[in-house]
C-alpha cells in the first residue's frame, strides 16, 4: 500500500503542474538567490546564492548554481551543470546528464540518470521507469521499473517488482524488496542477479502475508483515528455527508479539483512566498496521510445517518482502512478516499452553508 500511495502522490503532484499555468516571472532577492517561473527552451544558469526556485513547463538547464535547485516541471533536462547544493523537484519526465550535485530528491514518472551524473545520494519516487547510469553513494528508489547500470558505492534500497542490473554495473550493499527476483540483463540473456552480485540481497515480498500481518495495526489506527476525527470534526463530517447526499456529482468534482490543484497553487505561490508555498504543501500532505479517517467519518454519516456518529465513523473508517490495505483493490479504495477527504476539505473551508441551513435528520449522539 505504501508504494501505491507514493506513486499516487507523485502522479497527483505532477498532474497539478499541467492543470495550473504558471506565468513568467523572475525575481532576484539581492543576495544572488533567484525565483524564476516560466518556460525557457535552453537556459544557461549562473546563480551564486543559496537556491534557485524554478517552475513551469519544459526546461533545459545548464551552467552552475551555488546552492540548491527547487522546482516543479512538466519536463526537466539538465546537461553540463554544477549544483553546489542539492536538487529537489517534481518532474513529469526527467533526463539528467553531465551533472554534479550534493543530493538528488525528486518524484515523477520516467527518469533517466545518465553516466556522467555524480551525486552523494539519490532519493526518487517514480510511477514509470527509473534508469540509473551515474554514480552515487546512497540510492533509495520506489518505482514501477528500475534499471541499474551505474555505480552504487555504499548502499541502496530498491522497491520495485521489476528490477534489473547490467552485468558491468557496480553495486555494494544493495537490498531489493519485490515480489519477483531481480535479474541480470546481459547480452547473453537474463539470469538471477543475486548469483552475480555477492552484495545484492533480495527480500521476497508476499503481499497477502504482509497485509494480514499489518491488519491489527491498521485496525487500531482506524479505531483511534475515527474517534479523534469525530471529537474534532464531527459536525463538519455530518454537514459534508448531507452535501454528498444532496449533490454527489458536485461533491466528487470538488474533491478531484482540490486534489489536483493545491500543489499547482503551491508552486505558483513560490513567486511570492516560500513559506506560504511550504505551508500549503504541508497541509496537502497532512490531509493525504489522514484521508481514510475523514472519508470514513463522512461515509459513515452518509450510510448510517441514524446511528450514533462515533459508532458509524468507527465502522466505516475501519472498513475503508482494511480495504485500502488489501493488494490490488487497495489502490482504487485509496483514490476514492482521497476524493472524499478533499471533498470534505472543500465543503468545510469554502462552503457557506451553516448548520441551520443544513437538512435536519434524527441522529443518535
Amino acid at each position: 500500500m505504501k508504494k501505491i500511495l507514493a506513486i499516487i502522490i507523485s502522479l497527483v503532484l505532477l498532474t497539478s503542474i499541467l492543470a495550473i499555468p504558471v506565468y513568467a516571472y523572475t525575481l532576484d532577492d539581492g543576495a544572488g538567490n533567484v525565483t524564476e517561473n516560466g518556460e525557457e527552451p535552453d537556459e544557461k544558469l549562473a546563480v551564486e546564492g543559496d537556491y534557485l526556485n524554478l517552475t513551469g513547463g519544459n526546461h533545459n538547464l545548464r551552467g552552475s548554481i551555488g546552492g540548491d535547485l527547487l522546482g516543479f516541471f512538466t519536463s526537466l533536462t539538465v546537461k553540463d551543470a554544477v549544483i553546489g547544493g542539492s536538487m529537489r523537484f517534481f518532474s513529469f519526465e526527467t533526463v539528467l546528464d553531465d551533472l554534479t550535485c550534493r543530493n538528488l530528491t525528486f518524484a515523477g514518472t520516467d527518469a533517466n540518470i545518465g553516466k556522467n551524473v555524480k551525486v552523494n545520494a539519490v532519493y526518487a519516487v517514480t510511477s514509470g521507469t527509473f534508469v540509473f547510469e551515474g554514480s552515487c553513494d546512497t540510492l533509495v528508489v520506489y518505482a514501477q521499473k528500475v534499471v541499474i547500470k551505474g555505480t552504487v558505492n555504499d548502499n541502496a534500497e530498491i522497491y520495485s517488482d521489476d528490477v534489473s542490473f547490467a552485468s558491468d554495473c557496480t553495486v555494494n550493499n544493495v537490498v531489493v524488496e519485490s515480489v519477483s527476483a531481480p535479474y541480470l540483463n546481459d547480452t547473453d540473456g537474463y539470469s538471477d542477479a543475486t548469483d552475480h552480485f555477492e552484495s545484492l540481497t533480495w527480500n521476497k515480498v508476499n503481499v497477502w502475508r504482509d497485509t494480514f500481518v499489518k491488519l491489527p495495526s491498521v485496525i487500531i489506527y482506524a479505531l483511534t483515528g475515527a474517534l479523534i476525527i469525530q471529537f474534532i470534526f464531527g459536525k463538519h463530517a455530518r454537514r459534508t455527508a448531507e452535501v454528498l447526499k444532496a449533490h454527489p456529482v458536485r461533491f466528487s468534482f470538488s474533491g478531484v479539483l482540490y486534489l489536483i490543484s493545491i500543489p499547482g497553487f503551491a508552486a505558483f505561490m513560490l513567486i511570492f512566498s516560500r513559506e506560504i508555498s511550504a505551508a500549503l504543501l504541508f497541509l496537502y500532505m497532512a490531509l493525504i496521510s489522514v484521508s481514510q479517517l475523514f472519508a470514513g467519518s463522512v461515509l459513515g454519516a452518509r450510510i448510517f445517518p441514524t446511528m450514533n456518529r462515533f459508532l458509524s465513523a468507527v465502522i466505516a473508517t475501519t472498513t475503508i482502512a482494511i480495504i485500502c490495505a488489501l493488494p490490488y483493490v487497495g489502490g482504487v479504495a485509496i483514490i476514492l478516499s482521497l476524493i472524499v477527504a478533499f471533498g470534505f476539505f472543500a465543503v468545510t473551508v469554502f462552503s457557506k452553508r451553516t448548520d441551520k441551513q443544513m437538512p435536519t435528520s434524527e441522529t443518535n449522539e
